[in-house]
């Protein structure tokens, strides 16, 4: 019997030993499990502060991205602007040459004009005074060829007029006898001024009337 309560005893010990180590084990297995899920809790906590300190970095990297890209897009706007102000001075600058070489050239093609007419007009004033001394010389030959003309038939009336005269001299002089030089003299027709000039004297006298000589035969 008391064999029996011992045995019983004993199971109820061992139950209870039993039942306590299951019980700590359970409670170790508990705190081992807060404990896991404390750390998992702040494992959990640490990922979530770093996943939030990446997305505050790459908030930070984003904005300062963005910063970087608009004050890259602002400087090559800036660029772009200087760029377009530095070829529209280009454009105008060339514009103003290209005026300047065409007022140029005008003014070139206007003096090569004037040039042109004033060749133009002095080669026609050149030839307006070649006409006019080519019209001046054939009007000084036609009065040289009618002057000409005009002694040759003076001397031609003149050399008949002597023939004829000379002829009815030489008539005269065989017919009635007349001297060789009171021919000659006739015939000669000695100007009445020079044998009615008076004969220079010593007294001044007033100078009387003169009858006009006769002009000369042809």
């Amino acid at each position: 019997m008391l064999q029996r309560l011992a045995s019983v005893e004993e199971r109820k010990r061992l139950r209870e030993e039993e039942e306590e180590r299951q019980w700590e084990l359970e409670e170790q297995q508990r705190e081992e499990e807060e404990e896991r899920m404390r750390q998992e809790e702040e494992e959990k906590k640490r990922m979530m502060e770093e996943e939030d300190k990446i997305r505050e970095l790459e908030r930070q990297a984003e904005e300062e991205a963005m910063a970087r890209l608009i004050r890259e897009r602002l400087e090559a706007e800036e660029r772009k602007r200087l760029a377009l102000e530095a070829a529209e001075k280009e454009r105008e600058a060339e514009e103003m040459r290209r005026q300047e070489e065409l007022r140029r050239q005008e003014a070139e093609a206007e003096k090569r004009r004037l040039r042109e007419l004033e060749e133009q007009r002095r080669m026609e004033e050149e030839r307006q005074r070649l006409l006019e001394i080519q019209r001046l010389e054939e009007e000084a030959r036609q009065r040289v060829r009618e002057e000409l003309e005009k002694r040759r038939a003076i001397l031609l009336r003149r050399r008949d007029y002597n023939r004829e005269h000379m002829n009815h001299l030489t008539n005269v002089r065989k017919t009635q006898g007349l001297t060789r030089p009171w021919v000659f003299s006739y015939y000669v027709h000695w100007p009445r001024a020079t044998y009615e000039k008076p004969l220079p004297s010593g007294d001044k006298k007033k100078k009387g009337f003169r009858a006009r000589p006769k002009p000369k035969a042809p």
